[in-house]
Order: C-alpha cells, then sequence, then structure tokens
C-alpha cells in the first residue's frame, strides 16, 4: 500500500483557500511507492501537474494547464522507454487531477516514439486522435467517463 503524506494547510494565512469547497485544497501530496523492480519512488502531485521521482532524481513528469475551453497534459520522460507500470503511475495520477472533469477536451503532448505512453493516455480519453509534431505526439479527445 502506498504511503501519503499531504502537506498540512496553513492555519495563519487568511488568504488560503477553504479546504473543505476547494478540490485541490490536498495538493501537494507525495505518495511513496516501489517500482515493480522493488525501487522506491515517489509521485509528487500539485496543482500543477505530477512527477515521477526515483533515487537518482526524476522520472517524468506531467503538467496540466486549464484553457478556457480545453484542459491541457503535457508529458515529459527524462529517458526513452519508461517502465509500463511507471508510465500507469504516472497518467492515472495526472488524470486524477481535479481539471480532468469527464467529457471536457484535452490536448495531451507526449515524447514522439514513447508507444507506452500514448497508448496509457488514450485509454483515459473518448473520441482520442493523435498526430506528429515534430519531435511530440498530439492526442486530442474527451476525458472518459470513469466506469
Amino acid at each position: 500500500m502506498p504511503a501519503v503524506v499531504l502537506d498540512a494547510p496553513s492555519t495563519t494565512d487568511r488568504s488560503a483557500l477553504n479546504v473543505v469547497a476547494d478540490p485541490l485544497a490536498t495538493f501537494p501530496r507525495r505518495i511513496r511507492e516501489c517500482a515493480e523492480d522493488g525501487r522506491p519512488l515517489e509521485l509528487l502531485t500539485s496543482r500543477t501537474g505530477v512527477a515521477v521521482v526515483g533515487t537518482a532524481g526524476p522520472l517524468a513528469e506531467a503538467q496540466v494547464a486549464e484553457e478556457p475551453d480545453r484542459v491541457v497534459v503535457d508529458i515529459r520522460a527524462e529517458f526513452v522507454g519508461l517502465p509500463a507500470d511507471i508510465v500507469a503511475r504516472l497518467v492515472g495520477q495526472a488524470f486524477a487531477h481535479p481539471a480532468l472533469r469527464p467529457q471536457r477536451s484535452i490536448l495531451v503532448t507526449v515524447p514522439r516514439g514513447e508507444s507506452a505512453v500514448l497508448e496509457e493516455v488514450q485509454a483515459h480519453l473518448d473520441g482520442a486522435r493523435s498526430r506528429v509534431a515534430g519531435v511530440t505526439c498530439l492526442i486530442e479527445g474527451r476525458v472518459r467517463t470513469t466506469r
């Protein structure tokens, strides 16, 4: 079972958002896990996305940005060929971000050649369409309603 560490909300900052009413109030969050090969890793979630960090440093990140008509998720890997378990954790946490509401229009960018990332992203989308743009693959669609 992963360990989840929540940063405590400020009790002295009057400008802090209402913890009960704000779905992002639990950010930032640190989830400690082990990769399939037993190496420790951490998923660091925040208002701007999620990062996967191993013992040697960052492995990958997904940045989430809201635009008026869609949400944009930019996925970046520190090396080519991320292991499937890390891809699943990264994409899963990115799609758990409150900005990614069901049926919301979305644009996801992934490094070209990262087919495991592309497949994992497409599993979370309805009407997914992808195209290559230089060294990046662009995937557009709608966030799938969870069942």
